[in-house]
C-alpha cells in the first residue's frame, strides 16, 4: 500500500463510525476472507441492494456495546439466521447492526473484485472446515471472544453458529456412523466372549467330583500291579481314594478265622487285564458310559480252600451315568456269559447304597467247582462290585452284602449317594437278563459237555405238537389247552449237532386258580402214568419252590420219566411244572448218553423258569 492511499478502515470504524469511500480495491482486499467464501454473504452481494448504511441512528458516534454471549450476535461475515430475521420487527438488537454491517460491506465491494470460490477435489465438509478455520484466524485479534452461556443460563447455542455448522457436518459423516457401529459391535462381541468364558469356568468348576474327606492323594501303586490302563482321573481330582477301597478289616467279615492281606491294587482297567469280577468282563458291558475312574483291589487269605475277594470301584461324571452303568452290569450278571459259569441263585439286597443286587455263580471246569458270590451296588456317582470266590461252597450273600455296605459307607458322602443301613440279603430271582425277557437266559442253564458249551434259544412261537411230544405221561395237549396266551421255546447247545435240548412252554391263564388246576392236572398225570402205561417208570415227584419278583411265589414239581422201548432200550426224560401267578411253565429235557443235568440242577432251572416269568407282565 502507498502512502497516498486513504487509511484502511479499522474494525471500530466499521462498527461505530461511517466508513470512508470504499471504491479503492485495497479496501476490498482488507475485508474478511469469509465474505468471499461464505455462500450467505455471496447471496447478499448478488442482490445488488446497496442499503443505506448511513441510517444507523444516533448511536453511530458511540462504540457498540459488545454482547456477552456468542448466540446474542451474528458473527462478522455470517448471514443472519431465520430466527434473527424474524425478530427484527419486534426489537432492535445486536443482530440488526450485524446485518447492516454485512450490507455495507457488500455495497462497498464490487462483485467482480471479490475472489470467487474455486472447485476442489476435496469434500464439502473439508472445505467448510477450512473456511471456518480461516475465519477464526482472520478475525480481529482485539475482538472479544464470545463464550457460550453456562449450564445455569437460559439460552441455548443457536443452530446458525459456525462451530455448530462444523459439528453438524462432522456428525453427518457416514464414515463416522460406520465407525461407531463397528465399535458397538466390537464391544458387544467382547462382552459375549467374556460371558462365555465365565460360564465355561463355572461349569468346569461345578462339574468336578467332590473331594473325599481327608487326604485326596492315593498311595503309590503296588509294584507288582499291571499297567493302570485307561483311567482318566488324576490323584488330585480322583473321587475314589485308597480309603474307599476294601480293607483287610472288612474282609474279616467274610471269614474271621483267616488272615487277610492286600495282594493287588490296580488303577484303570483294560480288556487284557486278568482280573475282572465274575460275569463282568469289559466286552459284556460294551456300550455302558465310560467311567472317569476305575480302581480294582484283590485280597487273599491263608489256609486251605482259602477264599479270595475282589473289589472293583468305578466313578462316573453324573449319577445318571452311574445308574446307567449299574443297569448294564446288572443285566450282565443276570445272563453271566463267563466261560463255564451259570447262575445258581439270585439275591435281593437291602440297606446298601442307592441300588444293589447279587447272584451266586457256579464255575465248572476245574478239579472241583468254584463258587462266586457277587454283590453289585451303586451310591451316587460310584458303582462297586464285591466278588468273593471260594472252592467247594459259596460264601453267604448276607456276609458279602455287609462287606459291600462297609465300603459304601466310606464313599457315600463324597459320591453324593445313600449310605448303608443294616445290609441284608434274601433269596430271589437274579437280575433281569437274557435276550428274551420272561424266558430262561443262557446263564440260567449249566454249561454242558467237555467243552462246557453254552445254550442258545430259538425264537419263541406257538407250541407245535409234532415237536413238543413230552414224556408220554402228560394228559394235556399244549397246543389245545385253554389259555389266554401260549408260547414255546427250545434251547440247544451252541455249535452242537446232538439232539439234546430243553423245551420251555409258558401258558398264561385267566386267573391263578386256573393256573394251579392246570399244573396239578399235569402232576397227577405223572403219578398215574405207570397205571396207564406199563412201560413207564416214574421217580418220586419232588416239590420245588422259590420266591419270584413282585412278591409272587413260584411252586411246582419235578420228576424223571423212563420209557422202555424194548428189552434193552430205555428213554429218559426230565420234566417239571411250576406256577407263578396266572402263568404255568412246563419244562421237558431229553438227556443223552453224556449230556444231562443233575436232579438238583434241573430243580434249580425249573424254579428259575418260574422266576423269569414274574419279571415281565
Amino acid at each position: 500500500m502507498s502512502a497516498d492511499d486513504p487509511e484502511t478502515p479499522r474494525p471500530e470504524d466499521a462498527r461505530g463510525e461511517e466508513p470512508e469511500t470504499a471504491t479503492d480495491s485495497s479496501t476490498a482486499d482488507q475485508q474478511p476472507a469469509t465474505s468471499a467464501t461464505d455462500p450467505a454473504v455471496d447471496a447478499v452481494a448478488d442482490t445488488g441492494d446497496t442499503g443505506d448504511t448511513a441510517d444507523t441512528g444516533d448511536d453511530n458516534d458511540q462504540e457498540l456495546t459488545r454482547p456477552l454471549y456468542r448466540d446474542e450476535a451474528t458473527p462478522a461475515g455470517a448471514a443472519p439466521s431465520s430466527d434473527s430475521a424474524s425478530s427484527d420487527d419486534d426489537e432492535d438488537g445486536p443482530g440488526d447492526e450485524s446485518s447492516e454491517l454485512i450490507e455495507t460491506t457488500a455495497e462497498s465491494t464490487p462483485s467482480d473484485s471479490r475472489p470467487r470460490s474455486e472447485l476442489s477435489d476435496e469434500t464439502t465438509i473439508l472445505s467448510r472446515a477450512r473456511a471456518h478455520k480461516r475465519s477464526q484466524i482472520e478475525r480481529d485479534p482485539d475482538e472479544t471472544t464470545l463464550l457460550p452461556r453456562t449450564a445455569g443460563g437460559s439460552r441455548v447455542r443457536r443452530r446458525d453458529d459456525s462451530d455448530n455448522d462444523y459439528d453438524d457436518d462432522i456428525e453427518a459423516d457416514p464414515k463416522a456412523d460406520r465407525r461407531r457401529l463397528l465399535l458397538m459391535i466390537g464391544a458387544v462381541a467382547v462382552v459375549a466372549i467374556l460371558g462365555l468364558l465365565a460360564g465355561y469356568a463355572i461349569i468346569k468348576t461345578t462339574s468336578q467330583p467332590v473331594a473325599a474327606p481327608g487326604s485326596a492323594t492315593s498311595a503309590p501303586p503296588d509294584p507288582d500291579a499291571p499297567p493302570t490302563g485307561d483311567t482318566t482321573s488324576s490323584a488330585n481330582t480322583a473321587l475314589i481314594t485308597d480309603q474307599m477301597l476294601l480293607t483287610d478289616t472288612d474282609a474279616a467279615t467274610l471269614d474271621s478265622k483267616r488272615t487277610w492281606k492286600v495282594a493287588l491294587t490296580q488303577r484303570g482297567s483294560s480288556p487284557d487285564s486278568p482280573h475282572h469280577p465274575a460275569c463282568l468282563s469289559v466286552d459284556v458291558t460294551k456300550g455302558a458310559p465310560t467311567p472317569q475312574q476305575s480302581v480294582l483291589r484283590l485280597l487273599s487269605s491263608n489256609g486251605s480252600n482259602s477264599p479270595a475277594v475282589l473289589h472293583q470301584a468305578t466313578a462316573y461324571g453324573t449319577p445318571e451315568e452311574a445308574a446307567q452303568a449299574y443297569a448294564y452290569a446288572s443285566r450282565a450278571l443276570g445272563d453271566c456269559a463267563m466261560t463255564g459259569a451259570w447262575v445258581t441263585a439270585g439275591h435281593l439286597i437291602g440297606g446298601v447304597g442307592d441300588q444293589a443286587t447279587a447272584v451266586t455263580i457256579q464255575v465248572l471246569g476245574g478239579d472241583a467247582p468254584e463258587y462266586r458270590t457277587v454283590v453289585l451296588t451303586r451310591t451316587g456317582l460310584v458303582v462297586d462290585v464285591v466278588d468273593v470266590a471260594k472252592p467247594d461252597e459259596a460264601v453267604s450273600a448276607t456276609r458279602v452284602a455287609k462287606v459291600a455296605g462297609a465300603i459304601v459307607d466310606t464313599q457315600c458322602q463324597a459320591a453324593g449317594g445313600a449310605c448303608s443301613d443294616e445290609p441284608e440279603a434274601q433269596d430271589g430271582p437274579p437280575p433281569l437278563g437274557g435276550d428274551k425277557p420272561g424266558f430262561l437266559a443262557s446263564g440260567d442253564l449249566p454249561p454242558m459237555g467237555a467243552d462246557l458249551t453254552r445254550w442258545a434259544g430259538t425264537t419263541p412261537g406257538e407250541p407245535d405238537s409234532n415237536v413238543l411230544l413230552g414224556s408220554g405221561c402228560e394228559i394235556v395237549n399244549w397246543t389245545k389247552v385253554p389259555a389266554e396266551d401260549r408260547s414255546h421255546r427250545t434251547y440247544l447247545l451252541a455249535d452242537s449237532a446232538s439232539r439234546f435240548g430243553l423245551d420251555q412252554v409258558i401258558i398264561t391263564n385267566k386267573d391263578e386258580q386256573t393256573a394251579t388246576a392246570l399244573a396239578t392236572k399235569v402232576k397227577d398225570g405223572w403219578t398215574s402214568c405207570h397205571d396207564r402205561k406199563l412201560t413207564a417208570t416214574i421217580t418220586p415227584i419232588r416239590e420245588v419252590s422259590g420266591p419270584g419278583a413282585k412278591s409272587m411265589d413260584v411252586k411246582g414239581w419235578t420228576t424223571e420219566v423212563t420209557q422202555k422201548s424194548s428189552d434193552d432200550a430205555t428213554t429218559k426224560y426230565r420234566v417239571g411244572i411250576v406256577t407263578a401267578g396266572t402263568k404255568v411253565v412246563f419244562l421237558f429235557l431229553n438227556p443223552q448218553d453224556t449230556l444231562d443235568l443233575t436232579s438238583d440242577q434241573f430243580d434249580t432251572v425249573a424254579v428259575r423258569a418260574g422266576q423269569r416269568t414274574t419279571q415281565v407282565n
